[in-house]
């Protein structure tokens, strides 16, 4: 029986074009998501950069700390098991 024998180039070449256009692809795809991403994440370019003075000043009006208390975690006064506690 005749078995056609193929090079390695008549493998090789269409694989590479396959690769070739499907990074392409991607790469078209990926670049638009990136840039709306970029455009979501940044807002407006206009605006002026804040300090953290002025970050600390818009949240600490935020917040009411005329009634805080200190508040302790269930659990943090040790590693008391079962048999301990009776």
């Amino acid at each position: 029986m005749g078995k056609k024998k193929t090079s390695l180039l008549g493998t090789l070449i269409p694989m590479i074009g396959i690769t070739l256009v499907s990074l392409g692809v991607l790469n078209h795809f990926m670049e638009h998501k990136f840039q709306r991403w970029d455009n979501e994440m940044l807002g407006n370019p206009n605006k002026k950069p804040t300090s953290l003075e002025e970050e600390y000043e818009k949240m600490s009006k935020k917040i009411d700390f005329s009634n805080w208390e200190n508040k302790t975690v269930p659990g943090s006064q040790g590693y008391e098991s079962d048999e301990d506690k009776k």
